[in-house]
């Protein structure tokens, strides 16, 4: 009983998406203020959002952002992302909510 509690904890804490930490890409954050963008390092990302650190945006839960993403390496981009949580000062983790074009989804091979 004490294992199977146990085990759907586990699952229940499990990401949906597999967190990449290689070829992280620049997250581009457009606003009326800056309509060419802000760009930003990821400090993570999945096929369902991405992560950023020491972010000059100041944004709380729930707010809609929109931009691009773009890889050193190749593929670009355009998102519009919520703000789903926020870590502290700075750090906040975004889930798209849409994504273009769709093939931007692979851009790694594992």
């Amino acid at each position: 009983m004490v294992s199977r509690i146990l085990s759907m904890l586990r699952l229940r804490n499990q990401r949906r998406h597999k967190r990449f930490n290689v070829d992280l890409p620049f997250i581009i954050i457009k606003s009326d203020a800056y309509p060419q963008g802000v760009r930003y390092q990821a400090a993570d990302w999945s096929l369902g959002g991405f992560k950023l650190e020491r972010c000059g945006e100041k944004v709380k839960e729930g707010d809609i952002l929109q931009g691009d993403i773009q890889f050193l390496s190749g593929p670009r981009g355009s998102f519009i992302a919520n703000v789903a949580h926020i870590h502290s000062e700075g750090t906040f983790g975004a889930r798209f909510l849409e994504i273009n074009p769709a093939e931007f989804l692979f851009p790694v091979k594992e």
